[in-house]
């Protein structure tokens, strides 16, 4: 394993060359939101998974799936363009399969999915923050308006 690092902020030349070719397909992703739809129920599945060497990136990787999936419905906008880009090549780099190590080498595949994840956390931790914050008044204010009546919150108006 020479070469490698466990270091989640700082990835090695592969695993910068392989995030390179994710965040290209990440730009063809995020021009067709339902791509990115699609690819973050991937990324849920997967994560779901017990893999020990993802779990100092997992809250991280989760926020990040939620973002993007947010976005991606247009019902969070608060991200910009590059961090759209890093979160999407990252959660690409997660699911795919051809990755550098195996994922079914039981913990040592995970491992460079984690530096890379570190390493879009470390460059979109603002975004992510603030993506936290926002779903944050979110469920604040879904608690505020009470149970839905016929479906609707009690903050949604519907024309007469």
């Amino acid at each position: 394993m020479t070469g490698r690092t466990t270091d989640p902020e700082h990835p090695t030349s592969t695993q910068r060359r392989a995030f390179e070719l994710a965040q290209r397909a990440a730009r063809r992703a995020v021009q067709r939101r339902l791509r990115v739809v699609r690819l973050t129920k991937q990324a849920y599945v997967k994560s779901g998974r017990d893999n020990r060497a993802l779990k100092h990136v997992a809250t991280d990787l989760h926020t990040m799936i939620r973002m993007a999936r947010a976005w991606a419905t247009r019902s969070y906008a608060g991200i910009p363009w590059r961090s759209v880009v890093y979160v999407v090549a990252a959660i690409i780099y997660f699911v795919n399969p051809a990755d550098l190590v195996p994922d079914v080498l039981a913990g040592i595949g995970f491992v460079d999915d984690a530096a890379v994840i570190g390493a879009v956390v470390h460059s979109v931790t603002d975004d992510l923050s603030a993506f936290r914050d926002w779903e944050r008044r979110l469920r604040t204010v879904e608690e505020s308006d009470g149970p839905p009546i016929n479906g609707l919150s009690r903050t949604s108006s519907v024309a007469a």
